[in-house]
């Protein structure tokens, strides 16, 4: 059963299956008389329970390392890194332990972002504040009109100036472009 166009739609007489390959042979049974317009569906299911087993299984997926990050705080990844191994400089770790340890040390200091002072201007300082504000009065269970009103002005706001924000690094992104003299595909 599924919803078309806002009506429901019941659907029989299907054989269904996660699999295309699952389902080997399908026949309509038209000679058993079940006094109904619908007839009697069969199919042969072959099912390999090894992929199935396989599909199961969760493979770990590895860490995002944001390389970029990784390369503008080396310093603090070696230091780290040199900690890391320190800890298991007292036994002969195998070669996934290693690999596992540079990895988390990796993702760990990847993750870390170092804010600088053109990224946390007064704009962005602004529309927190009136972020906050924003969740504070949607907080209030029983809001009197003026607060009403208030949440919305401040709802308003906040859009506009992340919209103005957004434009704002947009230009100054195919300006940088531009003043690079590089090709379309880039802007």
């Amino acid at each position: 059963m599924g919803i078309y166009g806002g009506r429901y739609k019941n659907q029989i007489d299907f054989i269904l299956t996660t699999d295309k390959s699952m389902a080997q042979s399908t026949e309509i049974i038209p000679k058993v008389d079940i006094e109904s317009d619908h007839r009697i569906v069969r199919s042969r299911i072959c099912i390999n329970k090894r992929l199935e087993r396989l599909k199961r299984i969760k493979r770990k997926k590895p860490p995002r390392i944001d390389v970029r990050q990784l390369e503008k705080v080396a310093p603090t990844f070696l230091l780290e890194l040199q900690n890391r191994f320190e800890v298991l400089a007292n036994e002969t770790p195998s070669i996934e332990i290693l690999n596992e340890s540079i990895t988390k040390t990796a993702a760990e200091v990847s993750e870390k972002r170092i804010e600088t002072e053109e990224e946390v201007n007064t704009e962005d300082k602004v529309i927190e504040q009136l972020e906050q504000r924003r969740k504070e009065l949607r907080k209030k269970d029983n809001k009197t009109r003026a607060e009403r009103v208030e949440y919305s002005e401040v709802n308003k706001t906040v859009k506009k100036k992340r919209r103005a924000r957004a434009r704002r690094k947009r230009k100054d992104f195919v300006i940088s472009i531009l003043q690079q003299r590089k090709g379309p595909k880039e802007t």
